[in-house]
């Protein structure tokens, strides 16, 4: 039985009321959701976003591919048509993501036998959400493998734990068949995470299953799901002896980028984590000393001062500054870093103050793990790829303050739920004011509007109107047509959008050994109306170019140059008629 007098000065440790965190947190969420719809027409990025586009409006024109993120990518093309509708999509992707991992999470921490409260789902979402647009810091929303791998997971996620909690069999079922469904969508989007996520829903099943016998048939179903949709849109792409040709293909090229063996990359994927979470609890250090001694004698002023100082340190090590000036990755780790130590910090709270039970342990452990079972088969850095996926994170930190709620743990965790939205909710406001992905000024310094091809009409700075002015002329002065065939070299597939033409077998070449593997001579010799658009490389040269190119300059005519302001990257435009 709980003593009285612990009891007492638990309740006098609550520092703010559970509703005040909801429509703090609430509220929040409402400015990211408008920061994202701001930022959905501003910005022209010619190499990853452009990629996306490529595949999703030209997915007849890919012939090589490791991810057929295209099988889902030109529907919502086909229902959008332009950059800012697009963009529009990935955020309802995100949004219906995250209702469903709200959903499920709010059921099974109410134990599945009675309905989640309203504001339990409201706090779960509204952290959650932040999370999961935390992605507009690295680049803008337009559907890609990595979003849609997220949103699947977050919807195949909420999913499963809705088909572990219901009592009848038709309505697990169902929901178990349609969490197989996600990851049908994420095993298209990104094959690695796919698999991972379908590994790691086994998790959720134990954790809210009421037995092991009811726990492996769910899986099973979702299994058959999985199997059964994969099936079923691979068909509807062809012949499925060209599909494994076409994939095969891509394999090869992603070999020639990315040469790192499994067992290498695995273990780097530890030591770096290791060191960056390292660094981080370095630096967190006197908050995390500060909230152990309020803890320990259970003092108001106590978790006062460590509220004040954990504050401190996310302003002097600046981790509330969300965007990278130009990509760099220790940008991202100091993002990562604080919301880290948050979330490990809500933990230890939650398992000092309380034992829950084991199968309460699997689900803060699967939330936990779910970005990084998004991330895996990234050549990047592991602990930063959260910043794709951190949605389970929001919704693991909300699950926390509701499970301690009217507690010293529920006065932390509700403290750190705040601290959390906050700081995410910062981070991607700001981002909008640092130079963004591969773009030379921030969203908000974007303010000349300009007809980019497919693009459609955006928001861009005055040098990047300038670039698509230059490509237009260049496209004008040789009489290239929309239609034409274009071949990049290298790594400049926005091109292809703004002078409206189409890919060949892929649209993103990154490097001459790519090339000379898409680009023999025999397929280049039966192309017609060509478009070759060169950059220099980093060291100022122009790239080597494949055998079947190497008379570019006699064989083709020169049509003009233009200079991408990211990096000035100077670009030339050549054309072969005919």
């Amino acid at each position: 039985m709980t003593d009285p007098k612990v009891e007492a000065a638990e309740k006098r440790a609550v520092l703010v009321s559970p509703r005040l965190v909801l429509w703090i947190a609430l509220g929040l969420a409402a400015i990211v959701v408008l920061a994202a719809l701001y930022a959905r027409d501003r910005g022209l990025e010619i190499t990853d976003e452009a990629y996306y586009l490529l595949s999703a409006s030209q997915p007849e024109n890919i012939k090589a591919y490791i991810s057929p993120q295209h099988w889902i990518l030109s529907p919502l093309w086909a229902i959008s048509g332009d950059l800012a509708s697009f963009r529009l999509i990935g955020l309802g992707a995100l949004l219906g993501g995250c209702a469903l991992l709200s959903s499920g999470v709010a059921v099974a921490i109410t134990g599945g036998d009675r309905r989640p409260a309203v504001q339990d789902f409201g706090l779960i979402f509204a952290l959650s959400l932040p999370g999961a647009l935390l992605y507009l810091t690295t680049i803008n929303l337009s559907p890609s493998y990595n979003l849609m791998a997220s949103a699947a997971s977050y919807a195949a996620i909420g999913l499963s734990l809705l088909a572990a909690t219901r009592q009848d069999k038709a309505s697990a079922i169902g929901f178990a068949l349609m969490a197989g469904l996600m990851v049908t969508i994420e095993f298209a989007s990104k094959p690695s995470s796919g698999a991972s996520t379908f590994l790691l829903l086994g998790l959720f099943y134990v954790a809210k299953s009421k037995s092991l016998q009811r726990t492996f048939a769910l899986w099973i179903v979702t299994g058959f799901g999985l199997a059964a949709s994969l099936g079923g849109l691979a068909i509807m792409q062809g012949p499925l002896a060209q599909t494994a040709h076409a994939m095969a293909a891509g394999f090869a090229l992603f070999r020639v980028v990315q040469s790192e063996p499994i067992l290498l990359r695995l273990l780097r994927y530890g030591q770096e984590y290791l060191r960056y979470l390292f660094g981080a609890l370095v630096f967190f250090l006197p908050a995390i000393a500060v909230l152990c001694f309020a803890v320990y004698r259970q003092s108001r002023r106590g978790l006062g001062f460590w509220f004040l100082v954990m504050l401190a340190s996310i302003w002097l090590g600046r981790h509330y500054l969300g965007g990278s000036n130009y990509g760099a990755t220790e940008d991202f780790v100091r993002q990562i870093n604080a919301l880290l130590v948050m979330l490990l910090v809500a933990i230890g709270v939650s398992a000092g103050s309380a034992t829950p039970e084991t199968r309460r342990w699997l689900l803060i452990a699967g939330l936990f793990l779910a970005p990084y079972s998004v991330a895996v088969g990234t050549g990047n850095a592991i602990y930063t790829q959260v910043i794709d996926t951190a949605a389970p994170w929001g919704a693991l930190m909300a699950a926390l303050a509701i499970l301690r709620r009217n507690s010293l743990a529920g006065a932390v965790t509700g403290l750190l739920a705040l601290m959390f939205a906050a700081t995410l909710s910062s981070q991607i406001v700001s981002s909008l004011f640092r130079p963004s992905y591969h773009l030379s000024s921030a969203l908000v310094a974007q303010t000349v509007q300009t007809d980019a091809g497919i693009f459609g009409r955006v928001w861009v700075d005055d040098a990047t109107a300038t670039f698509v002015t230059d490509v237009k002329q260049a496209a004008e002065t040789c009489g290239i047509a929309p239609g034409a065939t274009y071949l990049g070299l290298y790594n400049n597939p926005g091109l292809a959008l703004i002078l409206r033409a189409r890919t060949v077998t892929s649209p993103w070449i990154t490097n001459a050994a790519q090339a000379e593997l898409l680009l023999p001579a025999e397929v280049v010799t039966g192309l017609h109306n060509v478009v070759v658009a060169r950059s220099r490389d980093v060291s100022g040269s122009w790239p080597v170019l494949p055998a079947s190119l190497a008379r570019l300059e006699t064989e083709f005519r020169f049509c003009g140059g233009a200079t991408y302001p990211y990096g000035d990257q100077e670009m030339q435009i050549w054309f072969r008629p005919g």
